[in-house]
């Protein structure tokens, strides 16, 4: 059986983060192949030397993002050959520095600004407003580890003061949409694109212009239902790896 590296209380990072970051390095370092089983949970909670609540939510979060995957009657088996650093369920909705967080890298806000801006006429079209709605733009270049990894520009309607709320603002654009906007946001929906870098995204990611990097193009709603603003964000392609979950239709 592999030895498996103890983590105890070695430093501030929350016990499922550790056991993550272990796993994943044993994965990657081929101490874990491809269709290797663990131990049972209770002994690699042992073996660990952490509790099993904090296994259980570090599991969950493997095999949620396809690193690991449980067989009824037979046990956990690792399913990929890398740990889950940019890995995400394309369907969930998550700022970027918890993704990061949990993937136990270094992130950063390289440059951020709040404007109050015009629509212009695809923005119109797209909120369907009218020329003269304000509206909050907001720019973010994110990086991990010193690697610029995702441009955001994001364009709000104006309510309630929201760039002067967002100026100060020291989360996410998108923890503020759900936890504090009134009405909060309730979902998007998103447009996924490969698409070649101009050249304000290759300045914004420090690549060279025409490489490929991935597109989304994100509505919002609100609980209500109505649509209150639009994201465009591009990802640095070497950097990130989403994941769909498809299932068989009922019949």
């Amino acid at each position: 059986m592999e030895k498996f590296e103890s983590i105890g209380n070695r430093d501030k990072k929350p016990i499922y983060v550790q056991i993550i970051r272990v796993l994943t390095k044993m994965i990657e370092n081929g101490d874990l192949p491809v269709g290797s089983q663990l131990p049972p949970q209770w002994q690699l909670a042992e073996m660990l030397e952490v509790s099993r609540a904090s296994l259980r939510e570090a599991m969950g979060y493997l095999e949620e993002h396809g690193v690991v995957s449980r067989e009824q009657g037979r046990g956990t088996f690792v399913t990929a050959s890398h740990g889950p650093e940019f890995l995400g369920g394309i369907e969930r909705l998550e700022p970027f520095r918890e993704v990061a967080k949990k993937a136990n890298r270094n992130h950063n806000v390289v440059e951020r600004s709040v404007d109050i801006v015009l629509p212009s006429s695809d923005l119109q079209k797209h909120l369907e407003i009218d020329s003269d709605t304000e509206l909050v733009k907001v720019e973010v270049i994110e990086a991990v580890d010193d690697i610029h990894c995702m441009y955001l520009v994001d364009y709000i309607v104006d309510d309630d003061e929201m760039s002067t709320k967002l100026t100060s603002y020291s989360g996410s654009v998108l923890t503020y949409l759900v936890e504090d906007r009134k009405p909060r946001l309730s979902h998007t929906k998103s447009k996924i694109l490969a698409v070649r870098a101009d050249s304000k995204v290759a300045e914004k990611l420090k690549i060279d212009e025409g490489y490929p990097v991935l597109y989304f193009e994100e509505t919002y709603y609100d609980v209500v239902g109505n649509v209150f603003g639009v994201g465009y964000t591009y990802h640095l392609t070497d950097q990130f790896y989403f994941n769909v979950i498809r299932r068989v239709p009922l019949h």
